[in-house]
């Protein structure tokens, strides 16, 4: 039987300052996305807020910026919805604040870290963490994540045995070797969230189902049960 016990990591490039701005309000929650339920908006955790992940990233952003550079990098960090549901608030909890540590160390501290937050108000728990890939003070982030795939590989495969492993999660199979084509972190969660609502639908209807059978099994029950008694009070 497949796994669905996968530790999940994911990283984003953000490529201008509009954009990083749209991303720190999204996950601050100052724009308030149409998947999150704001009934549960009280179970978020922010390490910082939005007017002070700004204030570094416009201290911390050099002089002159390329082009084509890459202004902040996002993480993802979250698990198979089927593990996350089985583990209590504070295992969560406890699972996040262990991938934020690990993020940290690879960072090598939380100088060029913007932004961290834990999201609970969607489908499913995630931790969101947005840095600067500074490296002597010029934006770099092939520093930070490599130019090619097998440095993506290597943070994972370094996450899982430093993370997902003390939390029995699995090491999913890399993309390169897959061949799958990963979304990004606002259309993976997204994606997850509508599944979680097609199978909520899908066990809504199933009770649904059960209940007017129950029903209708009743009445049977209630006629056989008045004849049994109509021929009983006959003799």
């Amino acid at each position: 039987m497949a796994s669905n016990n996968f530790c999940i990591l994911r990283f984003q490039k953000i490529k201008s300052a509009i954009a990083v701005r749209r991303r720190l309000k999204h996950n601050s929650r100052i724009n308030q996305p149409e998947n999150a339920n704001p009934e549960k908006s009280n179970l978020n955790q922010y390490f910082n807020s939005y007017d002070e992940a700004l204030e570094i990233y416009k201290k911390q952003l050099p002089e002159k910026v390329r082009k084509n550079a890459v202004h902040a990098v996002e993480i993802l960090i979250t698990a198979s919805p089927e593990i996350l549901s089985k583990m209590t608030f504070q295992e969560q909890k406890n699972y996040f604040n262990q991938s934020l540590a690990w993020a940290e160390n690879q960072l090598g501290g939380r100088e060029i870290l913007l932004s961290a937050c834990i999201h609970r108000d969607e489908a499913t728990p995630h931790l969101h963490m947005i840095f600067m890939p500074l490296k002597e003070k010029k934006l770099n982030a092939n520093y930070y994540i490599g130019g090619s795939k097998h440095k993506m590989i290597e943070l994972q495969d370094d996450f899982y045995k430093n993370v997902g492993q003390k939390f029995k999660m699995d090491r999913g199979r890399p993309a390169a070797i897959t061949k799958a084509k990963h979304l990004n972190s606002r259309d993976y969660l997204a994606k997850k969230g509508q599944e979680l609502a097609d199978k909520e639908k899908q066990l809504n209807a199933k009770q649904e189902a059960l209940l007017k059978f129950s029903n209708a099994l009743s009445k049977v029950q209630k006629k056989e049960l008045k004849k049994a008694l109509d021929k009983e009070f006959e003799r």
